[in-house]
């Protein structure tokens, strides 16, 4: 669980960066992984290329609820395809376990990820509204 949670904090600072956020990310205690690991041990499914974790998703059923808790890939490995075939899996595991409603979180700003989910079916419920601004111009702004 160590390798994952660096990949997310790698992959969400690098994201946040790039978008001019600059990092937010930080390791954390792999609490909910653990629960739903041991709830759901279906849900988990990892990338490895050469015995290095390339990516893994991570969905987690509860009730008629799939949640998609976790998908990530390598940022160096980013663009080949690894993230729509473990969002497969991840679908797949949807689809085996019955449940009516699928959802999911991720960052108004991750239009890339966005559509890899709309390619899977997964649309928002409400509308995704992106503004972009200098951060020195927000700051600014505010009281």
């Amino acid at each position: 669980l160590a390798a994952t949670d660096a990949m997310v904090v790698a992959s969400i600072n690098e994201l946040t960066v790039r978008h001019g956020f600059g990092p937010m990310a930080a390791t954390s205690p792999p609490n909910f992984q653990l629960f739903s690991l041991e709830d759901d041990p279906d849900g988990l499914w990892v990338a490895e290329d050469h015995g290095d974790i390339a990516g893994f998703a991570w969905s987690w059923v509860c009730g008629d609820i799939w949640f998609l808790a976790q998908l990530f890939v390598d940022p160096g490995r980013q663009g080949h395809g690894i993230g729509n075939t473990l969002l497969e899996r991840t679908m797949q595991h949807a689809r085996k376990s019955g449940a009516a409603h699928r959802a999911l979180i991720t960052f108004t700003f991750n239009r890339v990820s966005q559509g890899l989910y709309m390619r899977h079916g997964l649309f928002p419920k409400t509308p995704i509204y992106v503004f972009s601004a200098a951060r020195e111009r927000v700051t600014k702004a505010l009281p």
